[in-house]
């Protein structure tokens, strides 16, 4: 079973920990043709396109999780059975996915082990806003924003003024 976007931004927002609304899924991104895509868009696809089984498994169990009473306690538990080993692997991917923006390289041949997406992903990580950074080695302030205190309130607010 082929997983929607929105499905597959909902199943995000309760793997992740994080709201759909504080995902970047929005995020619009140029594709590697030059086509403009949402970060949801393409970190699916990247996922359907490593994970392909995996993630369909974990598609069908989220659809069958949503009549339960509390579709996440229902795929809890679906995750936690021994035999569940494919469905646990996209899971993590999923969450690695948003948080780092990498993904685990499916082929255990592979001496690249972990597969990452584009420069213009990196930032996105949900793991620098949960943490009150930005990414390293990329900011979206100004040149010589450092030689500033920040104001704690605001990370992305630029004291030099201008664009950031």
């Amino acid at each position: 079973m082929a997983i929607t976007l929105e499905n597959f931004i909902e199943l995000s927002a309760g793997l992740s920990g994080v709201s759909a609304a504080d995902l970047p899924a929005g995020e619009k991104q140029r594709t590697a043709d030059g086509d403009e895509a949402t970060l949801g868009q393409i970190y699916l696809d990247r996922l359907q396109a490593s994970y392909p089984a995996g993630l369909d498994a974990l598609a069908a169990a989220w659809e069958a999780a949503q009549a339960a009473p509390d579709p996440m306690a229902h795929l809890r538990d679906q995750l936690t059975r021994p035999e569940a080993a494919d469905l646990r692997k996209a899971a993590r991917q999923i969450v690695k996915i948003w948080y780092l923006t990498v993904i685990d390289n499916p082929d255990p041949q592979a001496t690249e082990k972990q597969l990452s997406g584009d420069l213009g992903q990196f930032q996105h990580g949900i793991v620098w806003k949960l943490i009150r950074a930005h990414a390293p080695a990329y900011s979206y302030q100004q040149y010589g924003y450092w030689a500033s205190k920040p104001n704690g309130r605001d990370l992305h607010s630029n004291p030099l003024g201008g664009a950031s």
